[in-house]
């Protein structure tokens, strides 16, 4: 089973999550969850992600990232991870593909850069 998804949760901040688990072996392959927040000018990611080894053993990782929209991004990159492992996913600080499927509620608010 893979099952994975990103999600408004309230105001700026935005859930996301994968979870594989295979039924014959009834056991997790690989996990993730996270959190993002948009402030407008900058965002911030913090992810943490599981997965079985070569070695059956798990490894688990976490992503802290804090991203000034245009000029910079500061600690480790789980872009690129989420992209492959959350379908649809989409940074919140950008705006969505014209063909998305799925519409984003787009918050607005107080913030000055």
């Amino acid at each position: 089973m893979d099952l994975s998804s990103q999600w408004p949760i309230a105001g700026r901040w935005t859930g996301l999550a994968r979870w594989n688990y295979t039924l014959r072996d009834k056991r997790l392959l690989e996990g993730l969850a996270g959190v993002e927040y948009n402030a407008g000018c900058w965002a911030a990611r913090f992810v943490v992600h599981r997965f079985v080894s070569a070695t059956q053993e798990y490894v688990n990782a976490m992503f802290f990232q804090v991203e000034l929209n245009g000029v910079s991004k500061i600690g480790s990159n789980p872009l690129e991870l989420l992209r492959q492992n959350v379908t649809g996913y989409t940074k919140t600080n950008e705006p969505p593909p014209q063909n998305a499927i799925r519409s984003r509620r787009i918050e607005s608010g107080n913030v000055s850069c």
